[in-house]
């Protein structure tokens, strides 16, 4: 996994300085190569602005746009699991949360996203919960709605286990539409 993200940040890094030297190419309309002062400018604030970057991915701060695409349905999936009780437990206490997230469902997703997040507070936080179940469905091939709440009920097998969710999927799309009852 290190070595892989090694590869990615040199590849970003050197994608980041082609573009600076186009830029002051076309800017000052010269060569790069006589403008040593403001290349170096330049490959500084690439480099910053690469580093953020790089910080906030490390770190595992959540995609917020994946978060906001599925907003909806995260609100549905808490709903059906736990009815928002932060504090539920389940499964004779082996799943835990407002998501009902068991620990190595927890440790496989975070391992996917990147990040060393604690279990037993991380069920506690929303935010994290949210995208560990995303991380989770992703990692196992799930994108839609249905794909996600299928593979959060069933685990990675989802795709095997189809018809043995068709009772979950029901309750969580009523939940979305506000029909549940």
């Amino acid at each position: 996994m290190l070595a892989k993200t090694t590869y990615a940040i040199r590849a970003l890094a050197r994608r980041v300085r082609s573009a600076v030297f186009l830029h002051i190419a076309s800017v000052t309309g010269s060569s790069p190569q006589g403008l040593s002062a403001a290349r170096g400018a330049y490959c500084i604030l690439g480099l910053i602005v690469l580093t953020m970057f790089v910080m906030g991915w490390a770190s595992g701060v959540a995609d917020a746009s994946s978060v906001a695409d599925h907003a909806a349905l995260l609100d549905a999936i808490r709903h059906v699991e736990s009815g928002g009780n932060v504090l539920a437990v389940g499964d004779q206490g082996r799943s835990r949360g407002a998501y009902q997230i068991q620990a190595a469902y927890w440790h496989d997703a975070c391992e996917f996203g990147g990040v060393e997040w604690d279990y037993r507070r991380g069920v506690l936080n929303d935010a994290k919960c949210r995208q560990v179940v995303l991380w989770y469905a992703a990692r196992y091939g799930a994108h839609t709605d249905e794909q996600i709440a299928r593979c959060h009920n069933s685990g990675s097998g989802w795709k095997n286990k189809y018809s043995k969710t068709d009772s979950y999927w029901s309750k969580v799309r009523a939940a979305l539409c506000g029909t549940e009852k």
